[in-house]
């Protein structure tokens, strides 16, 4: 046997005991910690100040939704009533572009504004979320609690390792409790 051979042989043979180690450190270490993970989407929705900005929002995504639709009536109302005339003149024109330029505006500046809303919604539901989760965790002494959403990041767990609802209830108590 050559050299060669032998340094791959104990290299290998090393890794396999260093592989081993780790596995029974692994194994040792994770019966004595906590772990669980939460089903974030279910969290979100279901947690009350959840709850309560989507239903403002709703109300001003619905607000300024009449508003563009009572814009959008006030054009097609121009434009047939043009249309049935046929006479425009230039002053009626101007009215028209007008009023068109004033509706794409307001369009985008609530389509921005809707988005910033719910962007800081939506920061502000999870930065309460998530001061809630790390008290829980540190409460119940948990080593970790993986956040379970689809993305990849935690494929299967077992079900008694969910603590959704338990951090779902500890997360309203505290918020209602505030």
């Amino acid at each position: 046997m050559g050299r060669k051979n032998v340094v791959i042989i104990s290299l290998n043979l090393i890794g396999f005991i260093a592989l081993g180690v780790v596995y029974f450190n692994f194994s040792i270490s994770k019966n004595n910690k906590k772990f669980g993970y939460v089903e974030l989407e279910t969290l979100r929705n279901e947690f009350v100040l959840s709850k309560q900005l989507d239903t403002e929002v709703k109300k001003v995504f619905n607000k300024r939704k009449e508003i563009l639709d009572s814009l959008r009536i006030e054009i097609q109302m121009f434009e047939k009533k043009a249309q049935l005339s046929n006479m425009v003149n230039n002053e009626d024109i101007r009215e028209y572009k007008l009023k068109r330029l004033f509706y794409e505006e307001k369009e985008k500046e609530f389509y921005e504004s809707n988005t910033e809303l719910e962007n800081k919604y939506q920061e502000e539901i999870w930065n309460k979320l998530n001061a809630y989760i790390k008290e829980f965790g540190k409460d119940g002494g948990y080593e970790y609690i993986f956040g379970l959403n689809g993305s990849g990041a935690v494929m299967y767990a077992r079900d008694e390792n969910n603590l959704t609802k338990e951090i779902l209830n500890y997360s309203n108590k505290k918020y209602n409790d505030k």
